[in-house]
C-alpha cells in the first residue's frame, strides 16, 4: 500500500516528490565525489572510548511504511560514506505495523556531529515528515566495559 501525502503535502506527487528530493540530493552528494561504499574501521583500529552509539525509534504510519524504508535506504549509502559513520541500520519492531529503531554508530563525536548537518540527512527528513506520527526518541551511548568489534 502506498502512502497518501498527510495535510501538509502539495498533492498527490507529494511522496514521491518527497522520496524524489532525497534522491537529488544524494545524486549531487554523488557528483561532488562523496564516496558511496560503507567504509569500516582498519583492523587493529580501537575506539580510545570515544566511540558514540545512537538508538532511535520512530512511529510511522502503517499505509507509509513502504514509503519511509524507501527513503531512508536512499540516504544510507551517503551516511555510510562518511569515514565516521560505523553502523547506520534500520530495523523494524517486531509485530508492529509501523515502529522502528535506527542503530547507528560513530568514530566520534564530531562523526555524529556531521551526520546531522549533511544535506542527505536534512532531505531524508524532509522526504518522511509526513510519514511519521511524530519526533523520534534519540538515545546517544558510549560503550562501556568490552564491546563487539565492528571491525570483525
Amino acid at each position: 500500500m502506498r502512502c497518501t501525502p498527510g495535510a501538509t503535502s502539495s498533492g498527490p506527487g507529494a511522496v514521491q516528490s518527497a522520496v524524489a528530493l532525497a534522491v537529488m540530493c544524494l545524486s549531487q552528494a554523488l557528483t561532488k565525489g562523496v564516496e558511496v561504499t560503507p567504509r569500516r574501521p582498519e583492523p587493529g583500529f580501537t575506539y580510545g572510548g570515544h566511540m558514540i552509539n545512537v538508538i532511535a525509534t520512530i512511529s510511522v504510519k502503517p499505509e507509509c511504511t513502504d514509503d519511509f524504508e524507501a527513503a531512508v535506504a536512499t540516504a544510507r549509502a551517503a551516511f555510510l560514506a562518511d569515514e565516521g559513520c560505523l553502523r547506520y541500520d534500520l530495523q523494524r519492531v517486531a509485530k508492529s505495523e509501523g515502529d522502528y529503531v535506527f542503530i547507528e554508530a560513530y568514530d566520534s563525536k564530531d562523526a555524529l556531529r556531521r551526520h546531522g548537518s549533511m544535506d542527505v540527512f536534512a532531505a531524508m527528513g524532509e522526504a518522511t515528515k509526513t510519514f511519521v506520527t511524530g519526533p523520534p526518541q534519540v538515545t546517544v551511548m558510549s560503550p562501556v566495559g568490552d564491546q563487539v568489534d565492528l571491525a570483525g
